[in-house]
């Protein structure tokens, strides 16, 4: 299992990295006379509706595309998918990142 799971106040996100699936649970305020035919719940806050979304994923080996973009730089000169000036962004947000998680 490769699971990456969110919790939001308004919202639960599951990433299964494994099988390429992603599930999004929302609360939203419910809207009177808008016809929802979905789930709603009473809270403290009044009624809210909970939207279930799961999203297409792209079902792609993201290792086989990262060295078919290295082949083709290197061999036809094209240029890269992702930059080094991405890379260093990607790096530098890991490390602010980091510094936030407090060991447990």
């Amino acid at each position: 299992m490769r699971k990456i799971r969110i919790f939001q106040d308004d919202a639960y996100i599951s990433l299964d990295l494994l099988d390429k699936e992603a599930q999004v649970i929302k609360i939203e305020d419910d809207i009177p006379g808008d016809n929802f035919s979905g789930m709603t719940m009473n809270t403290n806050e009044g009624l809210k509706r909970i939207i279930i979304e799961s999203p297409d994923i792209m079902k792609n080996n993201a290792i086989e595309d990262e060295l078919n973009d290295f082949y083709e730089a290197v061999v036809n000169d094209a240029p890269v998918t992702v930059t080094i000036e991405d890379g260093f962004r990607a790096l530098k947000l890991a490390g602010i990142i980091q510094d936030k998680i407090k060991p447990i």
